[in-house]
């Protein structure tokens, strides 16, 4: 596991945690709190420690995901400067860019989406069907990485601007990202409530994410002095990359929360152990350890994140670094849509003929 950490000089009251989020433009949207549900069939399949699922996936519009919790804040502040279209990107099977479309309709703003390619997931299935059925323009670029991305969605902007239209970009800018810092700030403190409930002292948290939503988990558990690490299985970038970057956006989010807390390495861990060929590429762990899921809990895992941060917990339990007298956490950031772009490499083999 790397390292790069935040410690503050104490301890935040979790009360006062809630209030410095309360401060930012948010439009409801996720149905809050999410569950915490233990999963003892998949702890006994591990032999492991007891796992909790943390069911974003259940969080209400669409089918479910991380996604709409940072959507609270992105269109809250869209919604407090009068934007009458909101702007999208991402990959092609990206589950960010679908569930804008879904929040976006929920509170009746258009949506523009621009979708990379990435090669065998473009077309009308997975999250590219949802957006498609929701009434999204969707756009494919098809030779367009994340950067090419950021450039489009900007020039659009001008474009729509040009016209009269006041359009709100809500993916891949900078301000965006500290507003899923915010919003994941205000994850823990519903997490730590949770765990306060049910009785629990869990070691880890792990989460598929080696950005905003990893920031924000750590930067909350810091700030409220909790006992667990928070391990981001990165779906995106190599780990030193991925620290860079949710270092500075720790740092930032804890000046825009007015958060009185210190950098010092130690307990920041973001992993690309588990990546694979890259982002949108499944692995054949993340394949074993979607299967195991699904058929120990009937919980679905998706093949690019939670697959592959459920990858990364079975290997830690494999090799002992978490003791079956403990327990942990495991994120369930949704991207189910995902799944149906991916069916190839999930049952390669075609379903068996029975004769009548």
């Amino acid at each position: 596991m790397g390292a790069a950490s935040t410690r503050g000089h104490g301890t935040v009251p979790r009360t006062a945690l809630v209030e410095a989020v309360a401060r930012f433009p948010r439009v409801p949207l996720a149905m809050l709190p999410t569950p915490l549900v233990e999963a003892p069939r998949l702890s006994a399949a591990l032999r492991g420690p007891t796992i909790w699922l943390k069911r974003e996936d259940l969080a209400g519009l669409g089918l479910g995901g991380s996604k709409y919790r940072i959507l609270e804040f992105t269109l809250g502040d869209a919604v407090a400067g009068g934007a009458d279209v909101v702007i999208a990107s991402g990959m092609a099977q990206s589950n960010h860019p679908q569930q804008v479309v879904s929040a976006a309709c929920h509170l009746g703003i258009p949506a523009i989406v621009l979708l990379g390619g990435v090669e065998g997931r473009v077309g009308w299935t997975g999250n590219m069907l949802l957006e498609g059925l929701s009434g999204a323009e969707v756009h494919v670029l098809p030779s367009a990485g994340f950067d090419e991305l950021r450039v489009a969605q900007e020039v659009l902007a001008d474009r729509l601007r040009a016209r009269g239209r006041r359009p709100a970009l809500v993916t891949l800018t900078r301000d965006v990202h500290l507003r899923g810092v915010i919003a994941y700030v205000a994850y823990v403190a519903e997490l730590a409530q949770q765990l306060e409930d049910h009785g629990l002292e869990v070691a880890a948290l792990y989460v598929a994410s080696g950005g905003p939503t990893y920031a924000g988990m750590a930067l909350g558990a810091i700030a409220t002095g909790a006992a667990f690490d928070v391990i981001g299985v990165s779906p995106l970038g190599r780990a030193a990359d991925c620290t860079r970057h949710v270092t500075g956006l720790i740092e930032e989010a804890a000046r825009l929360l007015e958060l009185d807390l210190t950098l010092d390495p130690g307990r920041v861990h973001v992993t690309d152990a588990y990546l694979g060929p890259g982002h949108g590429i499944t692995t054949p762990e993340a394949v074993a350890a979607i299967k195991l899921t699904a058929a120990s809990e009937g919980v679905f895992l998706d093949p690019v994140y939670s697959g592959k941060a459920m990858a990364a917990l079975i290997d830690h339990i494999g090799k002992g670094e978490l003791q079956p007298t403990q327990a942990v956490v495991f994120a369930q950031t949704g991207g189910v849509p995902a799944l149906f772009a991916y069916a190839k490499e999930l049952m390669p083999e075609p379903c068996s003929a029975v004769e009548t």
